[in-house]
């Protein structure tokens, strides 16, 4: 992923179309399997005014058309609250940031219920959130 950095995290759409990468410099969004770049987006950019950015975890909803990136903060030995960035990924627009627990690790959706889950290991409790249309 060219504009991610070394990469920590990849997600595959549901219809193996599009491919989201992540590292410590950002996200990228590419399309499979031309592996055409189609947006990417800097840590500041996705999480502004974050002093402790680091994308752990990514999942999209059972469509692909969104998006769900984790920052995972952790200043030193203390732990802040985190936050989920919604991608639409087919028009490449940042939608809301949702805020979570202290210490995100993991994100994750269930189509079922329409609901995002985060797990979060410094505040010991899950972040629900609904998925976005």
């Amino acid at each position: 992923m060219p504009r991610s950095g070394p990469l920590n995290d990849i997600v595959l759409a549901p219809n193996g179309r599009t491919a989201l990468g992540a590292g410590p410099v950002g996200v990228s969004l590419l399309r499979v399997p031309s592996g055409k770049l189609v947006h990417s987006w800097t840590t500041p950019r996705l999480f502004p005014g974050t002093d402790n950015v680091a994308v752990y975890s990514m999942t999209m909803n059972p469509r692909g058309t969104r998006a769900y990136v984790l920052n995972s903060t952790f200043a030193g030995a203390t732990a802040v609250h985190g936050a989920v960035r919604v991608i639409n990924t087919r028009t490449g627009v940042l939608g809301p940031r949702i805020r979570t627990g202290l210490t995100p690790q993991a994100v994750a959706v269930d189509a079922a219920t329409n609901t995002g889950y985060v797990a979060n290991w410094g505040s010991r409790s899950l972040t629900l959130f609904p998925l976005h249309p």
